[in-house]
């Protein structure tokens, strides 16, 4: 796997984790 590649899962990884706590937040709060 090429450095932009590496950065681009990266990068979805983040998103995804990102959206996750949104979401738990909203089931929380």
């Amino acid at each position: 796997m090429n450095q932009a590649a590496a950065l681009q899962s990266l990068t979805t990884k983040m998103h995804y984790i990102k959206t996750c706590m949104t979401h738990a937040n909203k089931l929380f709060n």
